[in-house]
């Protein structure tokens, strides 16, 4: 079985370290903006609600679980203080 190359990492193939640097930044600024929507509509975020704010697979924001996951904290510390 052959293993299918995900869009992120297609990206990272044809593009510079630059270019990905700042793609990435914006796509973490998109998953941010995503956590914030979620938590202020009450939703549960996960990565199946994330996937259709941002239009990426649920598997391939895998990849970015921890940066989601302290996303989440700092919002919920946040909110308590």
């Amino acid at each position: 079985m052959q293993r299918r190359e995900t869009k992120l990492e297609r990206f990272t193939t044809e593009h510079s370290y630059e270019q990905l640097t700042d793609m990435e930044t914006d796509f973490l600024m998109e998953l941010y903006n995503a956590v914030i929507k979620l938590a202020s509509n009450g939703d549960k975020i996960s990565l199946v609600n994330i996937s259709k704010i941002v239009r990426v697979s649920p598997s391939e924001l895998m990849d970015y679980l921890p940066q989601i996951t302290e996303m989440e904290r700092q919002l919920m510390e946040g909110s308590y203080e």
